[in-house]
């Protein structure tokens, strides 16, 4: 309540040292009184204010103008609410918005120096490794977005959304997300899914200087495709894992793939091939097929098949090496012969390299 005045002096009255002392004194001892409450604006007129244990605002108070707020306290801190101990800083409470609703909005403008960098959001804290035990996670950003259901319905929910934008004229690479992949782990990765699945709505491109390695995993890894128009286009495709004991239909192996083919005539001529560097026309229907990779000898296979004959005509595997193979056909399994009505031998090859 405001300061009142003990005694009213009339004309006429003596001023005693006691009315003197009693007066003053009220004000001496009840001197914030003077400005508690304030009835208008207090103006600082450009002074401090130091030594202020706290400041209460009422529900609609704010700081306005054109100020700096710095403390040095390392102390919890909230805004909205109660603080925690655990939190150095922390946004708290409920916000009802009167249209859409935005946490924390990070709007400025910067103009960084000539040839210097600018960040809109720089997080960089300092995680410092306990003594003893085991920590779980260390991580520099966790969002972990809580979502209660109420009667709308979303088109969609993410826990981090990175808005499209227009890079400036003259700028060499731009990007949504960049990550660099961290070093001295065991295991180092730039980008870690560690549950569900990952959706690609655009043109994935991996590269590493145009050696890019994408390595899928073991067990029931699976690409699906029902879009005709999805195609891999002038890539190689690297598959080094064996068949099992018990192979899995529709699935590709390194051990079922042909590793080379080839089409010929009687005079060793190629018409097409694959792995086939020449053929070697040993005499009347006999050739040898040299690869140009070559193969595990012991996991080799042959299918050959010739073409057509005036008379029955058969093909066989003479010998298989790591080089080369060679093929054989009689008639009758006799005679060493030609084809002559179809001049063309087929053979393909299959096995582990």
């Amino acid at each position: 309540m405001a300061l009142s005045q003990l005694y009213t002096a009339i004309t006429g009255d003596v001023i005693t040292a006691a009315r003197w002392n009693n007066e003053f004194g009220n004000i001496y001892s009840n001197s914030l009184s003077l400005i508690s409450p304030l009835t208008g604006t207090l103006n600082a007129n450009s002074n401090n204010i130091s030594n202020v244990v706290n400041l209460a605002f009422a529900a609609s108070g704010s700081i306005t103008g054109t100020c700096q707020i710095s403390t040095t306290t390392v102390s919890p801190h909230a805004i909205g609410g109660a603080t925690d101990a655990l939190v150095q800083l922390n946004l708290r409470g409920a916000f009802t918005s009167t249209g859409a609703a935005t946490g924390l909005l990070i709007q400025s403008s910067l103009t960084p120096a000539a040839s210097s960098n600018a960040i809109g959001l720089n997080v960089g804290p300092t995680l410092v490794e306990g003594t003893g035990g085991t920590h779980s996670t260390l991580y520099g950003i966790n969002v972990a977005i809580v979502i209660t259901a109420g009667t709308s319905t979303t088109t969609n929910a993410a826990g981090i959304n990175i808005a499209t934008f227009a890079a400036a004229t003259g700028t060499t690479t731009a990007s949504g997300l960049r990550i660099a992949a961290p070093t001295a782990a065991t295991n180092n990765y730039a980008l870690w899914l560690d549950d569900g699945s990952l959706r690609l709505d655009a043109n994935a491109i991996l590269t590493n200087d145009g050696a890019a390695t994408l390595t899928l995993p073991t067990g029931t890894t699976t690409l699906i495709g029902t879009d005709t128009t999805n195609t891999v286009s002038n890539k190689t495709i690297d598959i080094n894992i064996s068949s099992p004991a018990t192979a899995v239909i529709n699935r590709i192996y390194q051990d079922t793939i042909s590793k080379g083919w080839v089409r010929f005539n009687a005079a060793g001529t190629i018409s097409a091939d694959f792995n086939v560097s020449s053929i070697t026309d040993n005499g009347v229907g006999d050739w040898s097929i040299n690869w140009s990779a070559g193969a595990n000898a012991a996991d080799w296979i042959i299918i050959a098949t010739p073409g057509d004959h005036t008379v029955g005509l058969s093909m066989f595997i003479s010998s298989v090496g790591a080089s080369a193979a060679r093929v054989l056909t009689r008639i009758n399994a006799g005679t060493l012969t030609d084809p002559d009505t179809f001049n063309a031998i087929f053979v393909a090859a299959f096995g582990i390299t």
